[in-house]
């Protein structure tokens, strides 16, 4: 039959792997605190999860054992630092449950603030608008622009090939006739450029 003594020494390996285990709690909940996500502390806190668990259960079967000790000496005061050991895993089991949910969440904000556009809205669109070079006139093509730039046979950009989507799209409207060609660079001076005549 197992003794009080056995218990007590039992019990007093308990306590030394609760001191031992409590630095890597705190070290978990410190990792969380400071950012680290549920990948990054994942392993460490299965391991460290796992030893709260074997402590409890431990200690749950050492508290029944002491309760089948009846009328021993030692058994009430065995009774309290047992509870008193099992408020510590319990203690412990409760931290680990927030820095679990803890790296959880710092988890959704890495991903969130990784998908975050470094850029305000008006940079995406002055970027990827056709004539966004800072030098161009509202009425010139962007020369050097590879949306507008086409290959012709020799595969070199010599001339300009409109290559937007919404040149090949079916339309009804009217064809622009022009006075000259349409290619011709448009300029700033009244009566220069290629000329519209369309209902002239």
């Amino acid at each position: 039959m197992t003794t009080f003594a056995q218990l007590g020494v039992a019990r007093q390996a308990v306590q030394l792997q609760i001191n031992q285990t409590k630095p890597e709690v705190r070290a978990l909940e410190d990792s969380v605190g400071s950012g680290r996500t549920w990948n990054e502390i994942e392993n460490g806190w299965t391991k460290t999860s796992q030893k709260l668990f074997n402590q409890s259960s431990t200690l749950d079967n050492l508290q029944k054992q002491n309760a089948g000790l009846n009328n021993d000496p030692g058994q009430a005061r065995l009774t309290t630092l047992i509870t008193k050991n099992q408020v510590e895993v319990t203690t412990m089991q409760t931290t680990m449950n927030g820095v679990r949910t803890t790296a959880f969440k710092n988890t959704q904000v890495t991903a969130v603030s990784q998908n975050i556009t470094k850029n305000s809205s008006g940079e995406i669109i002055k970027a990827e608008q056709i004539g966004s070079v800072e030098t161009a006139r509202y009425t010139t093509p962007v020369f050097g622009d590879n949306q507008l730039l086409g290959t012709n046979a020799t595969n070199n950009l010599e001339d300009i090939i409109p290559e937007l989507e919404s040149l090949n799209k079916p339309t009804n409207a009217r064809i622009a006739q022009l006075g000259t060609d349409f290619q011709d660079q448009l300029a700033d001076l009244k009566g220069s450029g290629a000329t519209s005549t369309v209902g002239a």
